[in-house]
């Protein structure tokens, strides 16, 4: 198999195709209210493409192939902005009442790896994030 010395433009070009694609619809419509949703987009997208790919419309076919991957990294970057918003949400409801460590008053938002099992002494208390 030999190599293609073209290919590295054409993947360049692609991405940056995607990339412009990505930003303008971020620009024009709002987050995805939820995965399914995202992946209703998607398929809609991919539908839209494989109709050009059976009418063998190769110009029509990468245009949707470049919405298909936009919509794709919408996806990822609208679910782990969502993911991360969960997760620094979570509140587990000790409120800490003294400690060298920790102000009293505060609550221990949950994070990675937080059990919330909380010693007397907060001995994991770096580990967790601390709100007023």
């Amino acid at each position: 198999m030999s190599a293609n010395t073209n290919w590295p433009l054409h993947h360049d070009a692609a991405i940056a195709a995607i990339r412009a694609e990505a930003f303008q619809a971020r620009e024009k419509f709002a987050t995805f209210n939820s995965a399914h949703e995202g992946v209703s987009v998607l398929r809609e997208e991919f539908e839209e493409l494989w109709d050009e790919v059976k009418a063998d419309n190769l110009e029509l076919a990468i245009a949707e192939a470049v919405q298909v991957g936009a919509m794709a990294v919408r996806f990822v970057a609208d679910m782990r902005a969502k993911l991360a918003a969960s997760e620094a949400s979570k509140v587990c409801g000790h409120v800490a009442s003294q400690s060298l460590l920790i102000p009293a008053g505060t609550t221990c938002v949950l994070q990675a790896g937080h059990d919330c099992n909380h010693a007397s002494a907060y001995p994991y208390a770096a580990r967790w994030e601390w709100t007023k």
